[in-house]
This record gives structure tokens, C-alpha cells and sequence, in this order.
């Protein structure tokens, strides 16, 4: 009988024993994994096990984005777009702002919104001393018979004040005209004629949709030779503009002209603006369609046709010394191109066929037809 294994027989045998358990353990997982895995056959059966696979459903990318803060959205713009009638004293163009009468423009409170816009009406500046405006006119003689001749020269300046508050600012406007006449010598009228005005302006935007606009101005319109009563007038204008939408108003409003043969005028019509490079003012009595030509970072050109209702009333001395009154009346059918810079200041020339000229006296001389002729003219803003 043999005595007990030795320490490293024993010790071979736990191992051996320990080895065997564990294959035995690997040998049942892999029959057990062979079991769970499809049979393997050709590469068409692989593909449609693969087809069997579920669809993998991807997230859109949407859903994947970090959430977005949101903000209040921008107010939305309504009919705010309004257009006045210019500083002028002639009324040179209506409802259209002088520094640039080619676009709309925007509201006063818009014009305050931004940072770099004066508290002013749009087509203004910012300061004491608005703007300059020059103007040279010919109507030629025509024939020596029937034609008269009309030289004329203006000169006016707009200055602003504030009314009570300084975005609410006063316009006050000295203008200066004169007139040298050239006409056949039946006609009785001296060689000079003479416009001299100060002209105080308002202008106010009463809600998102009305603007107003406000003007009066005493008057001399005299040869200086008659200066009694009949040369002192009182002129002005009360307009009211609706905007429907931006790009489309209705206006409406009188002129009190100072005229013997139309004392008080009417003005209305509407304004359509329907892109930057067309603005169309069917207005009574200076309708205006203009259409930009040329859009440069030094100038703009634009083209325009318009028309106007010219002529005034004048007191002033006959030939034999007694005082009166006349009146010269003509239609205009006019062609014109300026030239606008981004600084404000425009250069404006025009031709027009003048024609229904008519001159009139309060005493009761017979009326003179001059025949129809030919206008030139240059005006500039500075």
C-alpha cells in the first residue's frame, strides 16, 4: 500500500481538474452560440439575412440641434412712408422731399430711430441752415408780332427753427425773384417784375397713416414801382397726405395762390411709387413721373416729364402812371433731367413747350394772347 501523493503531485492534479472544468465550460458556450447564429450559406442568403435587419431609423437633424432662444420678432413695417410738399415758396414740386424727389422717403419717426438721422422731416438737415436753391428760366421771345420774352432768376433759402421742441422745427424760407420781360410794345407792362416772400412751413406726421403740411407766406409782387395795397398778398397751402401703403397715398389739400384769376387752387391726386427707380406724382397742378436712369455711388440721374400752371399777378404802374394790376397765365409741358448726389445737393435742367399764355388787367384793358414758345431752365441745390 503506497503512502500519500507527494505535495507537487497533488498540486498537479487541482490544476489539471481546474483546466478541465473550465474547456468543458468553453466547449458548452460555443455549441450554444453556434445554435443562436443564422446558417451560413451564399453571399445572396447574407445579404437577405441582412435585409431582414430592422430599418435603422436616424434622428433628424433637426431634433439633433441645440434648442434655438427665440426672440421677439421685428416689428412689422405698416404704411409709414410719407412724403411732403418741398420748401419752396414757388411750390416747385408737390408732395415730393427737395433733396431727393426721385424715392420715397421715411416717416419722421423713422428718421429718429436712426442713430445717424436728424430729428427732421425727411429731405431736411440737420442745422440751422437748411439748403440753397438757384434757378435760372428762359421762355423765349418768338416772333417779334405776337412772341414776349421772359428772363427769370430765383434765389431762396431754408432755414429751420425750433418749435417748442427740436424735432417739430419751423421752416422759414426768404425767396426772391425777379423777372426781365421781353415783349412786343404793344403790350403795357414795365421790364421788371419782382416775387419777394418769407414763407413759414410746418410739417407734422399726425399718425402712421396722415401727414399734414402747412404753409403761409407774406407776399410782395409788385414792380416796385406800384407798391399800395395791391402789391401785398398773403399765400399759402394747407395739403393733408393718406397713405394707403407704402408705395401708394392719396393727397389732397388747397393753395391759396394770391392770383386775380385763381385765387385759391386745388391740389390732389395720388402718388405711386412702384419700385426705387419709378415714382410716379399724379397730382394737380404739378403732376410728375420720374424714372431713375443711372444709379452711381458718386450721383444719381434721373429723367422725368411733368407739368405745371404758371404765372402770377403783378401790381403794377402804367405808362401814364396809374396804378394796376396784371396777370400772366400760361400752361407748361416740360422734359427734365437731374443729377442727385448722396450728399444731398442735385443739379435739375429742363426744356418745356410753353403754350395758353394769356395776359389779363383789373382795369379792363383788352387781354394778350402771346403766341406759344419754348422754356429753358437750370436749377441748383446746395
Amino acid at each position: 500500500m503506497r503512502g500519500p501523493a507527494p505535495v507537487a503531485e497533488q498540486r498537479f492534479r487541482w490544476w489539471h481538474r481546474c483546466a478541465t472544468v473550465m474547456l468543458c465550460l468553453l466547449l458548452t458556450m460555443q455549441a450554444r452560440a453556434q445554435s443562436m447564429l443564422p446558417p451560413l450559406g451564399s453571399s445572396g442568403d447574407m445579404l437577405e439575412n441582412i435585409s431582414r435587419l430592422p430599418p435603422v431609423v436616424e434622428e433628424p437633424l433637426v431634433r439633433r440641434l441645440p434648442p434655438v432662444t427665440a426672440t421677439a420678432p421685428p416689428p412689422e413695417r405698416g404704411p409709414e412712408s410719407i412724403a411732403l410738399l418741398p420748401p419752396s415758396a414757388d411750390n416747385s414740386s408737390f408732395f415730393s422731399a427737395p433733396r431727393d424727389p426721385g424715392l420715397p422717403y421715411d416717416s419722421l419717426e423713422e428718421q429718429i430711430a436712426k442713430e445717424e438721422a436728424p430729428a427732421l422731416p425727411s429731405g431736411f438737415k440737420d442745422g440751422f441752415v437748411q439748403f440753397s436753391t438757384f434757378r435760372k428760366t428762359f421762355l423765349l421771345g418768338g416772333p417779334r408780332d405776337t412772341g414776349m420774352g421772359v428772363q427769370s432768376l430765383l434765389w431762396q433759402t431754408v432755414f429751420a427753427l425750433p418749435l417748442f421742441t427740436r424735432d417739430k422745427p419751423i421752416f422759414i424760407t426768404p425767396y426772391f425773384q425777379a423777372h426781365i420781360l421781353q415783349g412786343p410794345v404793344q403790350v403795357d407792362l414795365p421790364p421788371q417784375l419782382y416775387d419777394v416772400a418769407l414763407e413759414f412751413r410746418i410739417l407734422r406726421k399726425l399718425n402712421q397713416s396722415w401727414g399734414m403740411d402747412l404753409a403761409f407766406a407774406p407776399t410782395i409782387l409788385s414792380d416796385f414801382q406800384n407798391m399800395s395795397r395791391q402789391a401785398y398778398r398773403w399765400t399759402g397751402r394747407f395739403a393733408l397726405l393718406y397713405t394707403y401703403t407704402p408705395t401708394f397715398q392719396v393727397a389732397g389739400g388747397v393753395t391759396v395762390t394770391g392770383r386775380q384769376d385763381v385765387p385759391i387752387l386745388p391740389v390732389g391726386g395720388i402718388i405711386w411709387t412702384p419700385s426705387d427707380d419709378w415714382r410716379h406724382e399724379i397730382i394737380f397742378p404739378k403732376p410728375k413721373l420720374a424714372r431713375r436712369l443711372k444709379d452711381g455711388t458718386e450721383a444719381d440721374w434721373w429723367g422725368y416729364v411733368a407739368g405745371e400752371f404758371g404765372g402770377n399777378s403783378y401790381a403794377i404802374e402804367r405808362a401814364w402812371g396809374a396804378d394796376d394790376v396784371a396777370t400772366y397765365r400760361d400752361l407748361r409741358l416740360i422734359l427734365g433731367v437731374e443729377r442727385k448726389t448722396p450728399a444731398g445737393a442735385y443739379n435739375r435742367f429742363e426744356v418745356g413747350y410753353v403754350f395758353d399764355r394769356l395776359i389779363t388787367y383789373e382795369s379792363g384793358t383788352p387781354d394778350y394772347a402771346p403766341s406759344s414758345t419754348v422754356m429753358l431752365r437750370a436749377e441748383a441745390v446746395f
